[in-house]
């Protein structure tokens, strides 16, 4: 319920946050008051064509035995919590003081601030954000479900993974750590139960809201500035793309970006482009162009880390038009039909490290594409490294040895 509740408002927010656009709402990130263009329309098509996939994938049952397996693994929640509290102790310790993310909590430094200031550590960080800390939590707090125990090592996990989220900057990043866990804890969960969930995340981000300041809209009222940041700012880089698009106007090269999927330093060893030359650096990521189409320079992008969201229905857009936007749509289904499944399979089989992986892919690889979009989210360099050492990270917290099982009975 929760991973289908997550898909349908990365779909569909932005859909709302188009609309409004097109009724004339003003767009913060495109510096402008929006019209009616179509771009609603079109981020309709490539939203039934994202549910056609899923709906043809299921019925045909391609992946419907991915990750099935005849072996279970056992729980041991105590070997487990502890040993992922010991994982995460260093890691927040290193985000804290190593990156500096004890002054983004006390000064309030930004996210874009913070990510300019990273330097070679950035990697690290990330991989500790995105993979690591939130598949250590969720993998120690499935073994206490399922054993149904509670251990002091779980909290110790909570509160390490708060902090390495909250110095990072962003405003949903407790949230978005706590989703993985979240998704698996409440697989199965009822529509009340989500909805209680949904409360407490929606309770979390007006804390968190509250608690980092947006100067940017200090004059809409709170619960006004995370609607907004969850609509209008979720499709305003779609809609000026589709707004280029179906005026005529010049998109920039898609195949100028596809490179940086091998990453920065092999991106700039290979093409001879760096940060240096602000221009083509900012055309060979598909982030920043698209931030770029919007009005913003090369030099300020790169100086302060701004970003808008675009989206994969835009990308596809650049990638190749309306068949390119639909292209995308098949991909994007496909991708999540997969995901379900391989979890749920290893949820089947208590394979909480497999699980918990999964989850952080779908959470901030997938749901990160859809939103903002940018193919390197879901096949870059640094996303194999962080699925290949997070699996490895969880396997020595959970156990290597799975037991075989009875066959269920159908």
């Amino acid at each position: 319920m929760i991973f289908r509740l997550i898909l349908a408002a990365a779909l569909f927010f932005p859909v709302a946050g188009a609309l409004l656009l097109e009724l004339g709402m003003w767009g913060q990130g495109i510096n402008q008051y929006g019209y009616p263009n179509g771009a609603t329309l079109a981020m309709l098509a490539f939203t039934a064509m994202f549910l056609g996939t899923v709906s043809i994938l299921e019925k045909v049952g391609v992946f419907a035995s991915l990750g099935a397996t005849s072996f279970k693994f056992p729980v041991d929640p105590d070997r487990t919590s502890i040993r992922c509290a010991v994982a995460l102790l260093p890691m927040a310790t290193y985000v804290l003081f190593g990156l500096g993310g004890f002054h983004t909590i006390v000064n309030g430094t930004g996210a874009g601030e913070f990510r300019t200031g990273l330097g070679s550590g950035g990697s690290i960080g990330y991989l500790i954000l995105k993979f690591y800390a939130p598949a250590l939590f969720s993998t120690a707090v499935l073994s206490m479900a399922a054993a149904g125990r509670v251990s002091i090592y779980g909290f110790i996990g909570l509160i390490c993974l708060a902090l390495i989220s909250v110095s990072f900057g962003y405003k949903s990043a407790i949230v978005m750590a706590l989703l993985p866990t979240i998704v698996l804890l409440f697989w199965r969960a009822r529509l009340r139960t989500a909805i209680f969930l949904l409360a407490v995340a929606l309770s979390i981000l007006v804390v968190t809201y509250w608690f980092m300041k947006p100067d940017d809209q200090a004059k809409i009222p709170l619960l006004g500035a995370i609607a907004y940041r969850a609509f209008v700012l979720n499709a305003e880089g779609a809609w000026k793309i589709w707004d280029v698009y179906s005026s005529g106007g010049d998109l920039p090269s898609y195949v100028n970006t596809l490179p940086a999927i091998l990453g920065d330093r092999l991106l700039a060893a290979l093409t001879g482009i760096t940060r240096s030359d602000p221009d083509a650096w900012v055309m060979s990521h598909f982030s920043l162009m698209a931030t770029h189409l919007a009005g913003y320079t090369p030099t300020y992008l790169l100086a302060t880390g701004h970003n808008n969201s675009a989206g994969a229905m835009a990308e596809g857009i650049v990638a190749g038009g309306v068949p390119g936007m639909l292209l995308f749509a098949v991909i994007a289904g496909a991708l999540a039909n997969a995901l379900y499944h391989f979890i749920e399979n290893r949820l089947k089989a208590q394979d909480f490290a497999a699980a918990s992986i999964a989850a952080c892919y779908f959470v901030y690889c997938l749901i990160s594409w859809l939103i903002g979009g940018g193919v390197v989210e879901i096949i870059h360099l640094s996303v194999l490294v962080g699925l290949a050492s997070g699996f490895l990270l969880l396997r020595w917290a959970a156990g290597w040895k799975p037991v075989p099982r009875l066959q269920e009975a159908t």
